[in-house]
């Protein structure tokens, strides 16, 4: 599996998390060390979608997937995204990151037996029954 941390979340994220899930094989980079900060989004997900190697996106903007033309690109690409809720917005990156690897045995789950072009909402409490699924 390969964690793509979007641009709406710090890079130092992706450091700490690429840290701490290498031993699990799990290969993870930010948006900004592989695409242009000007790159549109509907390019980076096409991109990662052309390279058919099981990419999950770790994002904290819904509209990424949410808004119509974001869904539908979404769906076409076959990306599998994890979309962090709003209780995330105002925590430090060291919280985040935290509360993901708290929920990271059941994230990890849930991504490997999604569809392609799924997309859940990732909740802030650490521990988890569902993912609400967009």
């Amino acid at each position: 599996m390969k964690l793509l941390v979007a641009p709406s979340l710090p890079p130092i994220l992706a450091d700490a998390l690429a840290l701490l899930l290498a031993p699990e094989g799990i290969e993870v980079v930010h948006h900004s060390r592989r695409f242009p900060t000007d790159t549109s989004d509907q390019h980076w997900i096409l991109t990662l979608s052309a390279e058919d190697a099981g990419w999950v996106v770790l994002t904290a903007d819904p509209a990424l997937i949410a808004s119509p033309a974001g869904r539908l690109c979404w769906r076409q690409s076959g990306l599998i995204g994890l979309v962090l809720s709003p209780a995330y917005r105002n925590l430090r990156p060291a919280e985040i990151a935290s509360r993901l690897l708290a929920l990271w045995p059941r994230l990890k789950d849930w991504a490997a037996g999604a569809k392609g072009g799924q997309a859940a909402i990732v909740p802030s409490a650490r521990i988890v029954r569902s993912l609400k699924i967009l």
